[in-house]
């Protein structure tokens, strides 16, 4: 069920009047913004009393904003409790990867993802090709081989993933390999896989003004029953090229994409937040701070479930990142 326009409009004024009060402090008094602190809260309240990959998530989120410490500590612990576990032990080396400072500490962490990425026997693979994209790290000169035979016999998830990580190997690779996942967010008969293009593009971006025009039109026509067309529209935010985001299909395109943002599902909350974190302003912060407090419609999320920790522990990162980006966190 969508709110009514007349209460959403209520929600909005209220907390663009909240957030712009909070900001007329002086910069030695940033730190007592109660939106930052509630974010902060939340943060680390999901990294202490969630598990597995929400867990993870969180993490993930205090180190990229600089805050790596606790995530460490918690996390070499989660080593030593799930080293043995297929799947999720892939997810804590990559976060422990992202904690050190000198390469040979990472190198024992990347280590390890590797050799799950080449254990044919393994549970791990996927997890692991699709680790190696997200830290930038190339199979293809140690583990050609291994590599180059996925990329020739595998049709669906690891394929992409290791084409993804593939794609680190060099700026022309990746090149390459762009074209590839286009063609598949375009004509992929398989949801999952135009989905998981979606988010490869989303992640490396560096399209070309034809290329991001011809998929922010496709975003635009999908119908506004496709479970694609928000991600579509994500990806169109995050890959817009210098000085296009101010275009008016730039416009058009964030405006559908926050379009009844109350009723959007879970993942694409997430989705949403991670591509706001980086490319929002502060007039998204109200959607954010919607996210943050847990609210969504009657049936669409079981309260206090991994999914809503998930959600809100992602709002908070992009509430936080907007904030450090324009100095004010």
């Amino acid at each position: 069920m969508f709110m009514g326009w007349t209460m959403k409009i209520l929600i909005l004024t209220i907390s663009s009047l909240f957030i712009s009060l909070n900001m007329v402090v002086s910069h030695n008094e940033v730190q007592s913004d109660p939106l930052a602190e509630k974010a902060e809260k939340v943060l680390y309240q999901v990294l202490k009393t969630q598990s597995e990959f929400v867990k993870a998530h969180a993490a993930e989120y205090l180190i990229w904003l600089g805050k790596t410490e606790e995530a460490r500590i918690i996390f070499l612990e989660e080593d030593k409790l799930y080293h043995d576990l297929p799947k999720y032990r892939v997810v804590v080396w990559r976060v422990l990867a992202q904690t050190e400072k000198d390469t040979e500490g990472k190198k024992k962490w990347t280590d390890q993802i590797f050799k799950a990425f080449v254990d044919e026997q393994g549970q791990d693979r996927i997890h692991a090709a699709e680790t190696l994209g997200k830290l930038k790290l190339s199979p293809t000169i140690k583990y050609a081989d291994a590599t180059n035979k996925i990329l020739k016999t595998e049709k669906e998830n690891l394929y992409v993933y290791t084409l993804w990580a593939s794609s680190q190997a060099s700026k022309a690779a990746y090149e390459t390999n762009k074209v590839k996942f286009l063609n598949l967010l375009y004509t992929s008969k398989i949801e999952n896989l135009r989905r998981v293009s979606a988010f490869v593009l989303r992640r490396e971006g560096n399209l070309t003004a034809t290329e991001w025009t011809t998929l922010t039109e496709t975003a635009l026509a999908e119908t506004s029953t496709s479970s694609l067309k928000k991600t579509l529209l994500n990806t169109a935010i995050a890959t817009v090229p210098v000085k296009m985001d101010t275009s008016l299909i730039y416009v058009k395109a964030k405006e559908e994409l926050l379009n009844d943002f109350d009723d959007m599902p879970a993942g694409t909350r997430i989705e949403t937040a991670l591509v706001l974190a980086d490319h929002g302003t502060l007039k998204d912060l109200p959607v954010l701070a919607y996210f943050l407090a847990d609210r969504y419609s009657a049936g669409q999320f079981e309260t206090n479930s991994p999914v809503v920790a998930d959600i809100r522990a992602t709002a908070a990162y992009a509430i936080l990142k907007i904030k450090k980006r324009i100095n004010i966190y």
